[in-house]
């Protein structure tokens, strides 16, 4: 009885026995058939024998490749057009050199903005939106709150952040604002790190109309405001 080889199988006549053209025929079609990616269709992979382990599939029906480690398929970013979807997690050590275009969609993910003091009651049937992108350790936000009637504000108004921030010290900048008080006044400036561990952010640069714009949003700057007025804001920042 001939030994085989581990990965494909070739037939290994022992020192005694006589070679058969047959087998020696058999061999050559197994090289030729595992040089370069194996062609098959998308629904009916190669699976089985560790042997696949360290080869490339081709799909036949949507040019995608595909390379087979510790008993499973592992798409590479290369494929019909130059260019192949990854479903999951890239993971890179180093450099990521791309020529032409990279693109990607990350997850979007939502939240309720809330005030931590400040704004203890919204109002009447508020409007409260928020959205933020994690990639990596940076963070993409926005949120807008439309104020209903009765809006109760007691002090210097401190908003929560989607994701906790790094904490580089009070007032690190995290994004800016857009605050429509009245239909006449309206108000801007910039979101900053409130308290040691950076989860919420106060709004800076404030201003009441007759002095310069150097306090935070509360309830004294700008004063009162009306239903319907509208508070809004975003940036990006480094997550904790």
């Amino acid at each position: 009885m001939p030994n085989y080889s581990t990965r494909l199988g070739l037939v290994k006549p022992l020192g005694t026995e006589n070679i058969a053209v047959g087998d020696l025929n058999a061999n050559a079609d197994r090289l030729d058939a595992a040089i370069g990616a194996t062609v098959a269709a998308s629904s009916s992979p190669p699976s089985g024998s560790a042997a696949w382990d360290g080869r490339f599939r081709l799909d036949s029906d949507t040019g995608k490749l595909y390379v087979r480690r510790s008993g499973s398929w592992r798409p590479i970013l290369i494929g019909d057009g130059g260019v192949q979807a990854l479903t999951g997690s890239l993971n890179l050590t180093g450099d990521l050199t791309v020529s032409g275009a990279l693109s990607f969609t990350p997850t979007l993910n939502t939240f309720t903005p809330t005030f931590v003091q400040g704004f203890t009651s919204e109002g009447t049937s508020p409007t409260k939106d928020g959205w933020y992108y994690q990639i990596g350790k940076m963070v993409f936000w926005g949120f807008r709150v439309q104020f209903g009637t009765s809006v109760v504000n007691n002090t210097t108004v401190v908003l929560n952040l989607p994701v906790a921030a790094y904490d580089a010290g009070l007032q690190t900048s995290v994004g800016s604002w857009i605050f429509r008080a009245t239909s006449s006044s309206h108000y801007a400036g910039t979101l900053g790190t409130w308290a040691a561990g950076a989860t919420s952010c106060s709004f800076s640069g404030s201003w009441n109309g007759s002095t310069k714009d150097d306090g935070r949003l509360s309830n004294t700057q700008p004063g009162g405001i009306i239903a319907a007025s509208a508070l809004s804001g975003g940036g990006f920042y480094r997550a904790a």
